[in-house]
């Protein structure tokens, strides 16, 4: 990459930044306006808290695309309750989908859905990255999280519907945290397989041994 193209990433990079931070912020702000004049009720203070946890994780994102480029993320992987780490990312991106017009469902297809052997922290930042992705590129509708699991894998399928003509066309714009690309890397890190056919996310994972 020569300097002309390394400046044009670095642009890319903090316009993205900007973009992805603009939201929570408005979001902090307007519930400290409400604040101020009402003193405030839950809905406020989760707000914010909302807000907060997304700047976080985009912290948490930008660090970990950094550790991955210079080959220096050692995942720490232990047993992991999918089923949990999946209610949590839920909640955790409740906001995107009520700011975006989208109705996000659950579908767990088997009720006894083994333990995964992963990293919590890796995991969580690669399914929150792609709701967020969804977020900005899905039209309005209903989103599906599915999981369910065969013999030997765990199944990861989420179902939504492509906008017709989306804001961002380029990955690399959609999430400066986590891209497409880097997600497949961290799935392939934990011995799975990542598919995105448009209007589909199908990861699989082995299930613990």
């Amino acid at each position: 990459m020569n300097e002309k193209e390394l400046l044009i990433e670095k642009e890319r990079f903090f316009r993205a930044i900007a973009h992805d931070l603009r939201n929570p912020l408005g979001q902090i702000e307007g519930a400290l306006t409400l604040l101020r004049t009402t003193g405030g009720d839950k809905e406020e203070y989760d707000m914010i808290a909302n807000a907060t946890d997304s700047i976080r994780g985009l912290v948490d994102s930008i660090t970990l695309v950094a550790k991955l480029e210079n080959n220096n993320l050692e995942l720490v992987k232990t047993t992991v309750n999918l089923l949990g780490l999946v209610d949590e990312v839920i909640e955790s991106s409740k906001y995107i989908f009520e700011i975006s017009g989208l109705n996000l469902k659950k579908e767990i297809l088997n009720s006894d859905i083994m333990p995964i052997i992963a990293d919590p922290q890796v995991m969580e930042r690669v399914l929150f990255n792609l709701l967020s992705y969804i977020g900005k590129v899905a039209a309005k509708g209903d989103v599906v999280f599915i999981l369910g699991q065969t013999e030997k894998e765990i199944i990861i399928k989420i179902k939504y519907t492509l906008k017709s003509n989306p804001l961002f066309k380029d990955d690399e714009q959609i999430n400066i945290g986590l891209n497409l690309k880097t997600i497949e890397k961290l799935i392939i890190m934990h011995n799975g397989k990542f598919e995105n056919n448009n209007d589909e996310f199908l990861i699989n994972l082995p299930k613990e041994e």
